[in-house]
């Protein structure tokens, strides 16, 4: 009777370790990450280029394991700054890789591949254009009226005030790479008022000329709400 008892307390203790292991299985299947593709199209005065990308996953209590992140262009050397983690209100989380990348000069076309716990992940066609000019704009101010795009497809318009300190907009032209410009609006001798129009989720370049030279002013999101309607896409 006693041995009978034993195997049977075998079995029980296998069909729970059988059960533990098919739900860890599970769970890692279920488990997804969406990567936000939006159209990015920078610029910079110097090689040094801060890009925000943005993953969303199903599983608010995910952390990154471990990860590699190359260019299609060996030349981009990229530092990860930092990876961040924030929860939405439906339970998703939003994983951020702060990264900064080493710029050549003049315009690069490249590729972003991510390697994430194993997963593979692409984003495609950044355009990011170095001026080489090493110009720095002193106690820059960026007021935008929002941040997240509409559904893909649909055009959204964007105020943008930008407003510097010693530097006159008098004989200055501006303009947005990656996105239409609506209107122009210079306000005194230190702001300007730009009013742009999108249909997709970007990150965009500022620019502006003076005597025919470019200075790259900053970078702006115009991103995606990320949130879990994404994974009935995939």
């Amino acid at each position: 009777m006693k041995k009978i008892l034993k195997l049977l307390l075998t079995f029980i203790v296998l069909i729970n370790c059988f059960a533990c292991t098919q739900r860890n299985e599970n769970d890692d299947e279920t488990r997804k990450l969406y990567l936000e593709q939006p159209t990015i199209t920078t610029c910079s005065n110097n090689e040094n280029l801060n890009l925000q990308i943005r993953f969303l996953c199903n599983d608010k209590n995910y952390t990154v394991s471990n990860y590699e992140i190359q260019s299609s262009m060996k030349d981009i050397l990229i530092d990860t700054l930092a990876v961040h983690y924030f929860e939405n209100e439906d339970g998703s989380l939003v994983v951020i890789f702060n990264l900064n990348l080493i710029m050549p000069v003049g315009k690069t076309n490249f590729d972003l591949h991510f390697n994430i716990d194993n997963e593979t992940y692409t984003l495609k066609n950044i355009t990011h254009t170095n001026f080489n000019n090493g110009f720095n704009f002193d106690s820059l101010e960026f007021v935008f009226n929002s941040i997240y795009t509409e559904e893909e497809g649909q055009p959204q318009e964007y105020t943008n005030n930008i407003v510097f300190n010693n530097f006159d907009v008098t004989n200055a032209e501006f303009n947005i790479l990656g996105e239409e410009v609506k209107s122009i609006d210079k306000i005194g001798k230190n702001q300007v008022s730009i009013i742009s129009t999108n249909n997709k989720s970007a990150v965009v370049g500022y620019y502006c000329i003076i005597d025919g030279n470019m200075y790259s002013i900053g970078n702006a999101y115009h991103t995606e709400y990320l949130d879990k309607t994404k994974f009935s896409k995939m």
